[in-house]
């Protein structure tokens, strides 16, 4: 007597790439991280992954061809409507079971229209809420009218943050399907260095073994505050000459940035790594985190800060809350005041038993709430409970 062998359930994740500028210059976000640093942990018994990205995107290369399933495929915007056309053959040529966007909202909406019209299940992760984006009002009241539709309409919705989760609930009353999943990072591969592997990673940038560090890794795009940055690092070098600023990343603000330090005068102090395959490296050669964002989720950049055991000060936005205690292992401040960033920065500065305190703090912290194990067996358990239902209701 022959036995139903169950298949793994086919996700298609769909993964849209930072933006590049007019130069072509384009960073990484937090979804591409997500995702493209996860991607093995999945059970292939019970879960088949197949993506969509951009072959233009900086970690397309970070596919393996041999093992993975990548689509050359990216949303064009807001006004690409040929894309529901588009993923809907997707969906059905790879017979997918369940979709899975991670923003932006447009590929939400589309992704939405497209699992809706091939009746397939659909899964959207809410990174941050459109109310604390840097946009004009207009702007806003068009992107929620999109957004409302995709997440009436998504069987699942992931907040990556208590506060975007009590957002969704108050704002969409949809307790039934919202579910609260922590972004996370690989704690075996994120880790502090030791003594060894500081002094290595310094003389790779050519930095001393006196210097403090001070380094944050982001997009170069406005809303990240780089100006913000590169004024706290100025502040902070008239008051100790060994300090030294690292930028690590790429994006199209990268030009704009470069003029700006040259007219201030800081190029010994502050050095750019470029885009980094991983930023481990840089991470590691860092005695302090400075994160000056105006607007966030849940950083996946700091959550790897805090898994190199590094001691973090951070603009008070998004998730941040969870990420950074203030005087615990780092302080969060308001966006935009410098004053106090350099303030918080300088404390730390001048007391390296305090930042290694700080340090080890943050470890903890991020393995307790930031494992990236536990956020891909929730993103499993959902996918599961979806297409369960979807088969007992067939």
């Amino acid at each position: 007597m022959m036995t139903d062998v169950k298949k793994p359930i086919r996700v298609l994740q769909m993964i849209a790439p930072a933006v590049a500028g007019r130069d072509g210059k384009r960073g990484v976000n937090g979804p591409e991280l997500r995702i493209v640093n996860t991607r093995k942990l999945y059970d292939p018994s019970k879960i088949e992954l197949i993506f969509t990205y951009d072959n233009q995107a900086l970690l397309w290369d970070r596919f393996s061809p041999s093992i993975d399933k990548v689509i050359n495929f990216t949303v064009k915007g807001k006004f690409d409507w040929k894309s529901i056309v588009k993923i809907s053959k997707l969906i059905k040529i790879y017979n997918i079971d369940v979709v899975h966007t991670q923003g932006p909202g447009s590929l939400d909406f589309f992704a939405s229209i497209a699992a809706k019209y091939t009746k397939c299940k659909v899964v959207i992760t809410r990174p941050s809420n459109i109310d604390a984006q840097l946009f004009p009002l207009w702007k806003k009241k068009i992107y929620k009218w999109f957004d409302r539709y995709s997440i009436l309409n998504s069987n699942a919705i992931i907040a990556i943050s208590k506060e975007g989760y009590e957002y969704l609930q108050e704002k969409y009353l949809i307790q039934d399907k919202l579910h609260l999943i922590h972004n996370g990072v690989d704690l075996d591969f994120f880790k502090p260095p030791s003594k060894d592997d500081i002094f290595n990673i310094r003389q790779t940038y050519g930095l001393s073994e006196k210097s403090i560090i001070i380094g944050m890794s982001a997009q170069l795009t406005p809303v990240k505050g780089w100006d913000d940055f590169i004024d706290t690092i100025g502040s902070l070098y008239k008051k100790n000459p060994l300090i030294v600023g690292m930028i690590i990343g790429d994006g199209p603000r990268y030009s704009d940035l470069v003029e700006k330090i040259k007219l201030l005068g800081l190029e010994e102090c502050i050095i750019f790594t470029g885009h980094q395959k991983t930023v481990r490296g840089a991470l590691n050669a860092l005695d302090i985190f400075l994160f000056t964002s105006y607007s966030e989720g849940l950083s996946v950049s700091i959550i790897e800060a805090l898994a190199s055991g590094l001691p973090c000060v951070v603009t008070s936005v998004g998730g941040s809350k969870i990420q950074v205690i203030n005087g615990h292992n780092g302080y969060r401040v308001n966006p935009g005041d410098v004053g106090e960033m350099t303030r918080r920065v300088l404390s730390l500065v001048n007391n390296k038993s305090l930042r290694r305190v700080m340090g080890g703090r943050s470890r903890k912290l991020c393995i307790k709430y930031f494992d990236s194990h536990e956020m891909v067996f929730n993103y499993q358990k959902i996918y599961c409970n979806l297409f369960n239902s979807c088969k007992n209701n067939t």
